[in-house]
């Protein structure tokens, strides 16, 4: 059974090379994937409203998620550059929409 649980500190040698391969791979977060470590932690554990791990019954991490704001969007529909606490973003293209 895999269980739900508040993140700790001594997670964090377990998550950072699961976020790192990840956000490194530039297809799956807005997170620029030459972030540092240093700025990964910031936004993924001390900023966050709350950060959280996914385990089985033997403890192992095999996922994390975080609680935050939803980013804000420019008139243009873009996806702010830097999000409000100051980590850098990868901008994204507006979403197309079709008129009916």
């Amino acid at each position: 059974m895999t269980f739900i649980r508040r993140y700790r500190e001594s997670d964090w040698p377990v998550i950072w090379p699961l976020l790192r391969a990840t956000f490194e791979a530039g297809d799956t977060d807005a997170f620029d994937p030459q972030s540092t470590e240093a700025e990964i932690h910031m936004a993924w554990v001390e900023i966050p409203s709350a950060t959280y791990v996914a385990c089985p019954s033997d403890g192992r991490i095999l996922g994390t998620y975080v609680l935050k704001p939803n980013r804000t969007q420019t008139s243009e529909g873009h996806d702010l550059t830097e999000s409000t606490d100051g980590i850098p973003l990868v901008e994204r293209p507006p979403v197309a929409s079709s008129s009916r």
